[in-house]
């Protein structure tokens, strides 16, 4: 396939995305139509059809790209001391604030924030369990994580992105 085949039909696609998440600012995901994100999107449904099934498959789209941005944050952590973790589960607060509108839907029909590969674990779990509990472990964590997120968009992020990474790192320490 050609560079400038390839190019539109990236553009489309950003088109697509960014149009969803401009209608997911004012309406609920059951309510945003194919119709009226092609509209804004300014593409033919036949176009939002060649990229995507339906709107949820658009939704785990778009949450695989944020899945780039967090893969992103996580990358300077310090696997072997976790000194940094609070600071970057801050910065997945700020990442999760800003992008409220999204991930408020996400969590909703999601019991994890990141897929259960993802390495945030901390590291007393290599301490204290062994290999085969250390998946259960990372389980339990990302449905506790996801928990805590939901719950904190719920209420609007009324605490700062920082208190939450505090609360996270004190509930785990324990």
């Amino acid at each position: 396939m050609n560079t400038k085949q390839n190019q539109r039909k990236q553009v489309s696609k950003d088109k697509i995305e960014k149009a969803f998440l401009t209608l997911i600012h004012t309406k609920p995901l059951n309510k945003i139509t194919i119709q009226s994100l092609c509209t804004l999107a300014q593409v033919n449904r036949t176009t939002f059809y060649a990229h995507y099934a339906e709107i949820y498959v658009l939704t785990e789209t778009i949450q695989n790209g944020f899945q780039q941005e967090i893969r992103l944050i996580l990358k300077p952590l310090d696997r072997q001391t976790y000194a940094n973790i609070e600071s970057i589960f801050a910065q997945l607060f700020e990442f999760i604030q800003s992008h409220r509108d999204f991930y408020g839907i996400y969590l909703t029909d999601h019991q994890y924030f990141t897929p259960p590969d993802a390495p945030i674990m901390p590291a007393p779990s290599s301490q204290f369990y062994v290999d085969d509990e250390r998946h259960y472990h990372l389980q339990f964590f990302m449905a506790g994580f996801g928990a805590v997120a939901r719950e904190w968009l719920r209420n609007d992020c009324q605490e700062t992105p920082q208190k939450m990474a505090a609360l996270i790192c004190d509930e785990y320490r324990r």
